[in-house]
């Protein structure tokens, strides 16, 4: 996934959350996937797969893949 800087800085909550959230996604089934993703939509602006993409962008731009 092309890294993707988040809009706005991150907690050390917020970043793990979201770190988190791209360790787990390929063990779970797609609608969980969408599910999650739609909870960051205030992050992402985006909505189903754009927004699940978007997340794991801003999860690869926080592990320095740039």
């Amino acid at each position: 996934m092309t890294p993707v800087a988040p809009p706005a800085a991150l907690t050390a909550e917020e970043r793990r959350t979201l770190l988190d959230f791209a360790e787990r996604c390929g063990s779970w089934p797609k609608s969980r996937v969408l599910e999650l993703a739609a909870l960051a939509t205030p992050l992402t602006g985006e909505r189903g797969e754009p927004g699940a993409r978007r997340l794991l962008g801003m999860a690869n731009w926080l592990l320095g893949r740039r």
